[in-house]
């Protein structure tokens, strides 16, 4: 993410016994697990890399803000605050998402609007959205063995019971929670049984973890870009 709202208050209560490098180390942290959407590495020398931290002061500065405001999982360091403002975003940025898919929906079903034909479409090379690799260019639909709405919905529940049965959680089948399992489905080289996958990879690694377990939810197992990073794990014997 590229923005974040800065609490000036809580920042300024909590921080009022930091030195200057102190604040510097822990708004340069703040900022890189904002960027990240999760964690930090655990490892001293990623950490001071983050904040360029090059001397002895420096680098202090980062051992101080790490051990007072972060938990050390081993792998990684959380901070609890910021992954509750990360839980609100993914949350409000699929809710948004869904508002505006139907609201689309509604205005071609008043319109008329017909789906645009692509047949003659040239690529932008600057579009930061390309087509999608499933996308049928003749047609401008998805292919005819894409699954349809309901049936990728029905997949969407199927796998967060999975993910409730294996985390020993009670996620409701709420359309936020469906919405980022749905997106995964939609993407050309995911199936139903690489969701599962990573459900079970990730249970075995975090359930018995504290620091970790509450991540194994669909905000964050199913996020875009974690997602990518999690099935890559799964290894080519796994595809």
């Amino acid at each position: 993410m590229n923005y974040y709202k800065h609490y000036m208050g809580d920042y300024a209560r909590a921080t009022a016994h930091l030195s200057i490098l102190e604040h510097g180390a822990y708004r340069l942290l703040i900022d890189a697990y904002y960027s990240n959407e999760g964690p930090l590495p655990a490892e001293k020398t990623a950490l001071y890399r983050i904040c360029r931290a090059f001397d002895a002061a420096e680098r202090k500065a980062v051992d101080v803000i790490v051990e007072q405001f972060f938990n050390d999982s081993g792998e990684r360091i959380v901070h609890q605050r910021i992954d509750e403002e990360l839980t609100k975003y993914e949350t409000k940025r699929a809710t948004n998402r869904a508002i505006a898919g139907e609201r689309e929906k509604q205005r071609r079903a008043r319109s008329g609007e017909p789906i645009p034909d692509t047949r003659n479409h040239i690529p932008d090379p600057n579009n930061q959205n390309p087509i999608p690799e499933n996308l049928n260019i003749s047609s401008g639909l998805p292919p005819d063995n894409a699954p349809s709405k309901a049936e990728l919905k029905k997949q969407a529940k199927e796998i967060l019971a999975f993910l409730n049965e294996k985390a020993g959680k009670r996620f409701e089948e709420s359309d936020t929670n469906l919405d980022f399992i749905i997106a995964r489905l939609k993407e050309p080289k995911t199936t139903p049984t690489h969701c599962r996958q990573v459900i079970a990879m990730k249970c075995r690694e975090w359930v018995n973890d504290q620091a970790f377990k509450k991540y194994l939810r669909p905000a964050t197992l199913f996020n875009k870009t974690k997602f990518a990073s999690y099935k890559g794990e799964l290894g080519a014997t796994h595809d």
